[in-house]
């Protein structure tokens, strides 16, 4: 037998203290324990549970002058689980899994506050496909603006002038969820080979609303086969039949080998794969319901996926170094977008777009055995997404336009250097431009170059990098201290148009490893 326990609390009075009239804090307690053990040779059961309770403020679209007062975000979630795994002779093995979930949210904003105004001078055209759409040059306050105004709207050649204003009002917003749920999976191997098959219910309720009820049944197969250790393949389906939507078939195909077994020598190995499959995703209940901030959708269908990709793996130098080349193709249809503007009632909501596709490709490459205590990577990923037609008349899902906050060009550089007590690491995340959306509805100035006035939002959101690095100490063999440091240079992006990234953080702690054997 063998059991765990803990319990953790957290908290942080924010990020950005210094420019808002409350602190964005935040506050967590979550307490956890497993248990588990072995019934004879044959037969485990293992069990878990979790608890987390969670208060912060929701603050709002800062950098274009959301100062929201009296806001509140509590969570409280608990989960646990059941695993039964046996064995019946030497082929056959199985194992049951129960698990449980609650949620409960309440998101309120007890205080109206003033409506603020947002001035801005932008570029670009306003509702163009990405990259050309309108672009934020920077925020300026009511006096230049009004200056800007009377001396043109124009500020320079190719920039024009917008402002919003946007209101506050009180609301009291409660969810809750319920998610039972049951798996059987059993295992048949034969020859080398492994026929899996199995069973899965789920069933998400709200206990608030009787309507609130969404029940999956599923049933799954998949062979593996092995030929001498070089060679593999796997077939599979599942079928899943959804309640109050419709049945799904998802088949899938992997298959792959080595066409240069491990060995050493400077070309260690060199390995391909595929795979193809299709998937589905149910709506939400806040997409398919509505809230306090959409209109309910209870027409949503479910979104379909065919994703495919090719790839070749490669090691070199007696296994040291590694690389990756990867292209994927995807395709999806019906996909939940989130809608917002001034269409229909005015209201947002959560609308299918007839589909969007993206292919591109993933680089990887790391120097997995230590030269000198060294070690690396590097990653990049290249995404051309783009909707392929649409059913909304809004210019955020027109064909041809990348999907939300999905950037083209991504990467990562890791590095770490290890020696007697002392390791010091470094990474660095680069994020290229991306498609977004400000949801202010900006109305133009009329300008000489722009003599009619529009309404637009800022859709181009400038790529970032950050770096971080950190230093761990081993002054006992139970003891480590440690400092890390996220965005070094203190860069200032926007994670989301409105939403500033995280600024330079400085952690310094020590771990401590306490245990007894008998």
């Amino acid at each position: 037998m063998d059991y765990s326990a803990g319990v953790s609390h957290r908290t942080s009075n924010g990020a950005f203290s210094d420019v808002l009239p409350e602190d964005d804090q935040f506050e967590q307690t979550a307490a956890d324990a497993t248990v588990g053990g072995t019934i004879g040779t044959r037969l485990s059961v293992r069990g878990g549970l979790r608890y987390a309770k969670a208060s912060g403020r929701s603050v709002g679209q800062i950098v274009y002058g959301a100062r929201d007062t009296g806001t509140a975000y509590d969570t409280r979630d608990l989960s646990g689980h059941v695993d039964v795994s046996h064995s019946v002779g030497s082929r056959f093995s199985g194992t049951a899994t129960a698990n449980y979930f609650r949620y409960e949210s309440v998101s309120a904003d007890a205080v109206e506050d003033p409506a603020f105004f947002t001035y801005a001078v932008l570029a670009g055209t306003p509702d163009a496909i990405f990259p050309d759409g309108s672009r934020l040059v920077r925020l300026v306050d009511a006096n230049e603006f009004n200056a800007l105004v009377a001396a043109g709207a124009m500020p320079a050649r190719g920039q024009f002038l917008a402002s919003s204003e946007s209101w506050d009002f009180p609301f009291d917003s409660v969810a809750q969820l319920r998610r039972p749920a049951f798996r059987y999976q059993g295992d048949y191997a034969w020859s080398g080979h492994r026929l899996s098959a199995g069973y899965e219910w789920e069933r998400e309720t709200n206990p608030l609303t009787a309507d609130f009820d969404l029940t999956n049944n599923a049933v799954f197969i998949q062979q593996q086969f092995a030929i001498r250790d070089r060679w593999f393949a796997t077939i599979g389906a599942r079928i899943d039949s959804k309640e109050t939507y419709d049945t799904f078939f998802s088949p899938k195909l992997s298959i792959g080998g080595y066409l240069v077994p491990f060995r050493r020598g400077a070309v260690s190995s060199v390995k391909v794969f595929g795979n193809l499959g299709k998937g589905i995703k149910s709506p939400t209940f806040d997409e398919r319901f509505g809230g306090w901030y959409a209109d309910p959708s209870p027409d949503l269908k479910v979104e379909r996926a065919r994703t495919g990709d090719v790839g070749v793996e490669a090691t070199f130098a007696n296994e040291r170094f590694r690389a990756l080349l990867t292209y994927f193709n995807n395709d999806y249809r019906d996909q939940i977008a989130y809608r917002g503007g001034q269409v229909g009632d005015g209201t947002p909501e959560f609308i299918n777009i007839d589909g969007s596709t993206a292919d591109g490709w993933e680089l990887e490459w790391a120097l997995q055995r230590p030269v000198a205590g060294l070690t690396a990577s590097a990653s990049y990923t290249f995404v051309d997404h783009r909707v392929a037609t649409s059913l909304s008349t809004s210019q955020q899902f027109q064909p041809g336009q990348p999907l939300l906050r999905r950037p083209r060009h991504a990467g990562s550089i890791r590095a770490a250097y290890a020696r007697g007590r002392v390791a010091v690491s470094f990474d660095a995340r680069l994020v290229g431009d991306r498609h977004d959306n400000s949801f202010l509805w900006l109305l133009t100035v009329p300008n000489a170059a722009r003599p009619s006035a529009v309404t637009t939002d800022i859709t181009v959101n400038s790529g970032y990098s950050v770096i971080g690095a950190g230093l761990d100490v081993r002054v006992h063999d139970a003891v480590t201290l440690f400092l890390h440091a996220d965005n070094l240079g203190d860069t200032v992006y926007e994670s989301a148009l409105g939403y500033p990234g995280l600024p330079r953080a400085v952690v310094v702690g020590t771990r401590v490893n306490v245990g007894a054997r008998r």
